[in-house]
């Protein structure tokens, strides 16, 4: 989108391409891609410029990856204004969505590409100019014949000047226009004092340096070709997810006929047919009509063998159909499927400067002054001495002590890091997360769901008394005839009502099986009821109203009346189960009964966390007796049982307020509050959305052996930062005061500030190039009540 057209980001239905609203306020969140910005200094100027506008509630911006992220009230700010303030800054900002991204990103890499091309093939005819008076001795090189050398030397320098060193006069310039020393400022300087001062001294028969000129602008720009093609391979993934739901669909009509329209995905409806075929990707969460298929979710879950799916099951938008045409019913569509909720957070997250990279950046803007100051007293210093080198002097300082490698340090070891997580499995919504990650000593993890499968099913009903019936006065009277007693079924189809809607796992499993015994025929002589007035509170139960009277379906009161029905055999196996109760204004009526199974990956996942030293302890809602089964299974270090989501959130804050540094995994609206808390917080993938929202980190392929990769990889991630920033630190220490004793040319610091950046890249993209850490074999066991 070029500049002055961005009047068309306002209409709104632009605006649901790139951006969406934010669940209860009159707010909209959206995503930019921002072309132009060289290092920290441009990020901190456009943060600083757009922050200020009236109607931007926030906003961040990486240099990074380029990406910016915008939260704004369009009652008080059209979305134009915040495009031409980051135009008006010298930058191009474009939607994040926007297709022609790619090819503005191959004409940028072409464009610096042959700025380095040039600037390559002036250094070396400059050098073959340069190199006799190097190796010449006394007489051996006449005046004319360096004045020669020395005006082709001038030649070849100007391409370099005019054309391949454009990219740092625009970044200072950039910078002097927000009165702000930007990177590209010392280097801007180093080239038109070496250049003017070379061309003055060549008039006065003098030593020129355009040689080191042409090497100085030929290393920078090699420098960037790498961070650039390094960025390009990082983002690589990121642009395959997010862009990777088809631009038309084949929507079936719901006839016989079943007649299919080829048509815009954006005129898909939720409840709309579709049929996806071979090899083509599903462009919206759908329900499978087909007896059965197989689809590819690597990228969605990194999961890299097919999947199975049968009638039914939910298939995600993102995903590719590995089999004949399928059909299915949309279910969720753009921002509401869990492949918009992904592409969410992944661009919220490469919009983020976590602290490490604030850090840093803070430390290079600071230095940037200190380099100014030091190259002036430098020149001033060796000037007053009587020194003919003294501009020489000053100059190698300027370039020598330029903190690139200080400001690569750390944000392209994250972006590295965020990168090679979501290749395996990770998502990182917050990499800010990541430092905390690394240094971590205690998991606290929530039970069903996360530790299980989540995947319960109904074991047993056992009936506690016999439910009130409605007399003719319209009382409720208990009944006396046993043939009167609900059956299962009965108890099941009024569960079954007060859980319809909910996303908790015993919710799942009570209405698939009501859904079950209605479709086989159990429950032929009973519909589906309908719960009126249903309200669901964490942690506790489900209220509603069912026929005129009032139930509750939630953990078991205590000491509440009411006997089982006839004999009941207990064992070890009914101390473990999940039990609710439904129960009326009246008192308990049944106990429902659920068995869960470990994760297979969770046993080894515990054993390797106690192993690194990490402290584990289980927080779950449900009562102790199941939670005890899994805590002794995973022979964990503590557990917390019947926890409300108040009291897990106090539980995490106890343990941060004596100095534990905590990650808290989880799945469920009742673990939000807890994870929104923890020093590090992690869902799962089939997490419930709000546990999503506030997570750092998500598992997206829900294994548990993925926290260990995380692990690993965060703490690879800060070795390989402080390496970086040791070698930054070190380089500059030993160089500046080579560089003030007159002891390093032009061309030699030019080398070394080069040499320097580029080690630092190339350690920081080991990150992306290891093999997976921490990957743990999987140990299968039985089934385990929760």
């Amino acid at each position: 989108m070029p500049e002055g057209s961005f009047g068309a980001v306002n209409d709104a239905e632009v605006q649901s391409s790139f951006s969406r609203a934010l669940p209860d306020e009159a707010l909209r969140e959206g995503f930019l891609a921002v072309e132009g910005m060289t290092c920290a200094a441009c990020a901190i100027g456009i943060q600083q410029v757009v922050s200020r506008l009236a109607g931007v509630r926030d906003f961040e911006v990486s240099a990074a990856t380029g990406a910016a992220r915008v939260c704004w009230d369009p009652s008080l700010l059209p979305l134009s204004q915040v495009f031409e303030s980051i135009a008006a800054l010298g930058y191009r900002p474009f939607p994040a969505d926007d297709y022609l991204a790619q090819a503005r990103e191959q004409n940028a890499h072409k464009k610096l590409l042959w700025q380095f091309l040039v600037a390559l093939l002036a250094m070396m005819q400059t050098m073959m100019y340069a190199w006799p008076a190097y190796v010449a001795g006394p007489g051996e090189l006449t005046s004319e014949i360096a004045g020669l050398f020395n005006w082709a030397s001038w030649l070849m320098s100007l391409p370099v000047m005019v054309f391949s060193a454009q990219p740092f006069y625009s970044g200072a310039y950039n910078g002097l226009r927000r009165r702000q020393v930007s990177m590209d400022l010392p280097i801007c300087l180093a080239l038109l004092v070496t250049f003017v001062g070379s061309s003055v001294a060549m008039a006065g028969g003098s030593d020129t340096y355009f040689d080191s000129l042409t090497m100085f602008v030929t290393f920078l720009l090699g420098g960037r070709l790498w961070e650039q093609r390094l960025r390009v391979r990082i983002g690589r993934e990121m642009n395959a997810l997010t862009r990777r739901l088809p631009t038309t669909v084949e929507r079936l009509s719901h006839g016989k006929e079943g007649l299919a329209t080829r048509l815009s995905v954006d005129r898909l409806r939720v409840g709309d047919r579709i049929r996806v075929a071979l090899g083509e990707a599903i462009a919206a969460d759908a329900t499978l009509e087909c007896e059965r298929a197989s689809v590819d979710e690597a990228l969605l879950t990194g999961e890299s063998r097919p999947v199975n799916k049968r009638a039914g099951d939910l298939l995600l938008a993102g995903s590719y159909n590995l089999g004949p045409a399928l059909v299915a019913t949309v279910a969720r569509l753009g921002a509401d499927s869990r492949y918009g909720q992904i592409v969410a957070l992944m661009q919220r997250a490469s919009s983020q400067r976590p602290e490490l990279v604030r850090v840093a950046d803070r430390y290079a803007q600071w230095f940037l002054h200190a380099v100014l100051m030091l190259a002036v007293l430098a020149t001033l210093a060796w000037g007053w001495a009587g020194s003919p080198q003294a501009v020489w002097i000053g100059v190698s300082v300027l370039i020598v002590t330029c903190p690139c490698a200080l400001s690569l340090a750390a944000p392209v070891s994250v972006m590295a890091t965020v990168n090679r997580l979501l290749q395996q499995g990770v998502l990182v919504a917050r990499p800010a997360a990541l430092e905390a990650l690394a240094q971590a000593d205690q998991v606290v993890f929530d039970k069903t769901g996360t530790l299980t499968t989540g995947d319960l099913k109904l074991r047993q009903i056992h009936r506690l008394r016999a439910p009130a019936y409605r007399t003719e006065s319209n009382r409720y009277e208990a009944s006396a005839a046993a043939g009167e007693f609900f059956s299962d079924d009965r108890v099941l189809e009024l569960a079954s009502a007060l859980e319809q809607g909910s996303v908790h796992p015993i919710a799942r499993a009570i209405v698939a099986e009501a859904a079950l015994r209605r479709t086989a025929g159990k429950a032929a002589g009973i519909g589906a009821m309908i719960a009126v007035n249903s309200i669901e509170s964490a942690g506790v139960g489900v209220f509603g109203i069912i026929e005129g009277r009032r139930y509750r379906l939630g953990k078991p009161a205590k000491n509440a009346p009411g006997q089982p029905l006839g004999e009941r055999q207990t064992s070890e196996l009914d101390d473990a189960d999940t039990v609710i109760e439904l129960s009326d204004d009246d008192g308990p009526i049944a106990e429902l009964r659920f068995s869960d199974r470990l994760r297979d990956d969770a046993p080894a996942a515990v054993a390797q966390l106690r192993r690194r030293s990490l402290k584990v302890a289980i927080c779950s809602g449900d009562q102790r007796a199941p939670a005890g089964a899994v805590a002794r299974a995973l022979q964990v270090d503590e557990l917390e049982a019947g926890r409300s989501p108040e009291t897990k959130l106090e539980y995490v804050q106890g343990l941060q307020r004596s100095g534990k540094a905590l990650i808290f995994v989880g799945d469920g609206v009742n673990d939000a509050p807890a994870i929104g808390a923890a020093d590090v917080s992690i869902a799962m993938g089939a997490a419930a959305p709000i546990a999503q929202s506030r997570a750092d980190l998500i598992l997206l392929s829900n294994r548990l052996s993925d926290l260990l990769v995380a692990h690993d990889a965060a703490r690879a991630m800060i070795r390989v930062i402080r390496q970086n920033l040791a070698w930054a630190f070190a380089y500059n220490l030993t160089c500046v005061p080579l560089a003030l004793a007159g002891w390093m040319p032009p061309w030699a610091a030019g080398l070394g500030m080069a040499s320097s950046s580029l080690l630092v890249l190339l350690n920081s993209s080991r990150l992306l190039s290891s093999s997976p850490l921490g990957t743990t074999p999987a140990v299968v066991i039985p089934a385990l009540s929760a």
